[in-house]
Protein backbone atom coordinates (compact mmCIF):
# COMPACT_ATOMS: atom_id res chain seq x y z
CA UNK A 1 0.00 0.00 0.00
CA UNK A 2 1.41 3.62 -0.68
CA UNK A 3 0.93 6.20 1.57
CA UNK A 4 -1.81 9.11 0.10
CA UNK A 5 0.70 11.24 -0.96
CA UNK A 6 3.52 9.19 -2.81
CA UNK A 7 2.30 9.47 -6.24
CA UNK A 8 2.16 12.86 -6.27
CA UNK A 9 5.89 12.96 -4.92
CA UNK A 10 6.84 10.99 -8.16
CA UNK A 11 4.98 12.73 -10.18
CA UNK A 12 6.82 15.87 -8.69
CA UNK A 13 10.21 14.56 -8.85
CA UNK A 14 9.81 13.98 -12.69
CA UNK A 15 8.24 17.24 -13.09
CA UNK A 16 10.86 18.63 -11.47
CA UNK A 17 13.63 16.40 -13.57
CA UNK A 18 12.41 17.62 -16.80
CA UNK A 19 12.51 21.25 -15.63
CA UNK A 20 16.21 20.57 -15.34
CA UNK A 21 16.77 18.48 -18.34
CA UNK A 22 14.82 21.06 -20.42
CA UNK A 23 16.61 24.20 -19.33
CA UNK A 24 19.97 21.92 -19.51
CA UNK A 25 19.10 21.53 -22.98
CA UNK A 26 19.17 25.19 -24.14
CA UNK A 27 15.68 26.22 -23.41
CA UNK A 28 15.14 29.45 -21.78
CA UNK A 29 14.65 29.23 -18.12
CA UNK A 30 12.17 31.77 -18.31
CA UNK A 31 10.05 29.54 -20.87
CA UNK A 32 10.27 26.30 -18.87
CA UNK A 33 9.55 28.05 -15.63
CA UNK A 34 6.07 29.90 -16.88
CA UNK A 35 5.02 26.62 -19.07
CA UNK A 36 5.10 24.38 -16.14
CA UNK A 37 3.30 26.80 -14.05
CA UNK A 38 0.49 26.63 -16.02
CA UNK A 39 0.26 22.95 -17.25
CA UNK A 40 0.43 19.86 -15.03
CA UNK A 41 1.01 17.08 -18.14
CA UNK A 42 3.59 16.18 -18.91
CA UNK A 43 4.11 15.18 -22.52
CA UNK A 44 1.84 18.33 -22.82
CA UNK A 45 4.39 20.17 -21.01
CA UNK A 46 7.25 19.40 -22.73
CA UNK A 47 5.98 19.52 -26.54
CA UNK A 48 4.47 23.35 -25.66
CA UNK A 49 8.15 24.22 -24.31
CA UNK A 50 9.65 22.61 -27.43
CA UNK A 51 7.18 24.93 -29.29
CA UNK A 52 7.16 27.90 -27.29
CA UNK A 53 11.07 28.08 -27.23
CA UNK A 54 11.28 27.92 -31.20
CA UNK A 55 8.41 30.33 -31.78
CA UNK A 56 10.08 32.88 -29.33
CA UNK A 57 13.22 32.68 -31.41
CA UNK A 58 11.50 34.47 -34.36
CA UNK A 59 10.93 37.97 -35.08
CA UNK A 60 6.87 37.52 -34.89
CA UNK A 61 7.96 35.96 -31.71
CA UNK A 62 9.95 38.09 -30.50
CA UNK A 63 7.44 41.02 -31.57
CA UNK A 64 4.27 39.16 -29.60
CA UNK A 65 6.20 38.83 -26.45
CA UNK A 66 6.93 42.47 -26.44
CA UNK A 67 3.37 43.19 -27.00
CA UNK A 68 2.34 41.21 -24.74
CA UNK A 69 4.66 42.60 -21.73
CA UNK A 70 3.61 46.14 -23.01
CA UNK A 71 -0.03 45.16 -22.67
CA UNK A 72 0.82 44.06 -19.39
CA UNK A 73 2.39 46.69 -18.07
CA UNK A 74 -0.55 48.89 -19.70
CA UNK A 75 -2.75 46.63 -17.65
CA UNK A 76 -1.40 45.98 -14.58
CA UNK A 77 -3.86 44.79 -11.60
CA UNK A 78 -7.34 46.11 -13.97
CA UNK A 79 -9.18 42.69 -14.14
CA UNK A 80 -12.13 44.51 -15.84
CA UNK A 81 -12.73 43.51 -19.92
CA UNK A 82 -16.33 45.22 -19.95
CA UNK A 83 -16.56 47.47 -22.91
CA UNK A 84 -19.17 50.19 -24.23
CA UNK A 85 -18.77 49.43 -28.08
CA UNK A 86 -20.74 52.67 -28.44
CA UNK A 87 -17.28 54.44 -26.86
CA UNK A 88 -15.08 52.90 -29.61
CA UNK A 89 -15.00 55.85 -32.49
CA UNK A 90 -10.84 56.18 -33.92
CA UNK A 91 -10.36 53.15 -36.32
CA UNK A 92 -7.77 51.36 -34.07
CA UNK A 93 -10.00 50.91 -31.32
CA UNK A 94 -12.59 49.35 -33.45
CA UNK A 95 -10.21 46.93 -34.91
CA UNK A 96 -8.71 45.86 -32.08
CA UNK A 97 -11.61 45.27 -30.35
CA UNK A 98 -13.23 43.49 -33.36
CA UNK A 99 -9.30 41.03 -33.87
CA UNK A 100 -9.86 40.34 -29.95
CA UNK A 101 -13.09 38.98 -29.90
CA UNK A 102 -12.23 37.06 -33.49
CA UNK A 103 -8.90 36.07 -31.82
CA UNK A 104 -10.74 34.75 -29.12
CA UNK A 105 -12.97 32.79 -31.13
CA UNK A 106 -10.11 31.01 -33.39
CA UNK A 107 -8.28 29.99 -30.93
CA UNK A 108 -10.93 27.96 -29.24
CA UNK A 109 -11.22 26.45 -32.41
CA UNK A 110 -7.66 24.94 -32.59
CA UNK A 111 -5.81 22.57 -29.70
CA UNK A 112 -2.69 22.95 -32.23
CA UNK A 113 -0.32 25.15 -29.45
CA UNK A 114 1.66 26.18 -32.96
CA UNK A 115 -1.25 27.13 -34.83
CA UNK A 116 -2.50 29.16 -30.85
CA UNK A 117 0.64 31.31 -31.11
CA UNK A 118 0.68 32.12 -34.73
CA UNK A 119 -2.77 33.32 -34.29
CA UNK A 120 -2.07 35.30 -31.46
CA UNK A 121 1.42 36.71 -33.43
CA UNK A 122 -1.13 37.94 -36.46
CA UNK A 123 -1.93 40.58 -33.72
CA UNK A 124 1.35 42.42 -33.73
CA UNK A 125 0.13 44.60 -36.38
CA UNK A 126 -2.99 45.69 -35.01
CA UNK A 127 -1.67 46.25 -31.35
CA UNK A 128 1.63 48.14 -32.92
CA UNK A 129 -1.11 50.04 -34.90
CA UNK A 130 -3.34 50.60 -31.46
CA UNK A 131 -0.56 51.72 -29.41
CA UNK A 132 0.69 54.22 -32.30
CA UNK A 133 -2.37 56.01 -32.44
CA UNK A 134 -4.63 55.73 -29.71
CA UNK A 135 -3.89 57.05 -26.18
CA UNK A 136 -5.15 55.16 -22.99
CA UNK A 137 -5.03 57.63 -20.24
CA UNK A 138 -6.88 60.33 -21.88
CA UNK A 139 -8.90 62.75 -19.36
CA UNK A 140 -12.12 61.34 -20.29
CA UNK A 141 -12.46 58.98 -17.56
CA UNK A 142 -14.87 56.82 -19.61
CA UNK A 143 -12.93 56.20 -22.35
CA UNK A 144 -9.86 55.78 -20.50
CA UNK A 145 -11.47 52.48 -18.60
CA UNK A 146 -13.13 51.74 -22.00
CA UNK A 147 -9.70 51.89 -23.50
CA UNK A 148 -8.00 50.24 -20.76
CA UNK A 149 -10.57 47.18 -20.54
CA UNK A 150 -10.01 46.23 -24.16
CA UNK A 151 -6.40 45.87 -23.78
CA UNK A 152 -7.33 43.80 -20.47
CA UNK A 153 -9.36 41.55 -22.85
CA UNK A 154 -6.79 41.20 -25.40
CA UNK A 155 -4.34 40.06 -22.46
CA UNK A 156 -6.51 37.28 -20.83
CA UNK A 157 -7.17 36.11 -24.63
CA UNK A 158 -3.48 36.12 -25.03
CA UNK A 159 -3.13 34.41 -21.42
CA UNK A 160 -5.20 31.58 -22.33
CA UNK A 161 -2.07 30.72 -24.80
CA UNK A 162 0.88 32.59 -23.77
CA UNK A 163 1.49 32.25 -19.63
CA UNK A 164 2.42 35.10 -17.16
CA UNK A 165 5.93 35.07 -16.52
CA UNK A 166 7.47 35.55 -20.07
Amino acid sequence: NLKADTVDRVYGFIFDRLKVVLKESGIQHNVVNAMTATDQDIQDVYRKIKVLDEFLKTDEGQKLLSAQRRIKNIVQSNSETETDNALFYENEEIVLREKTENLETDLLQTRDFREQLTLCAQMNDVIANFFEKILINTDNERLRRNRLNLVTKLDFVFETVIPRGL
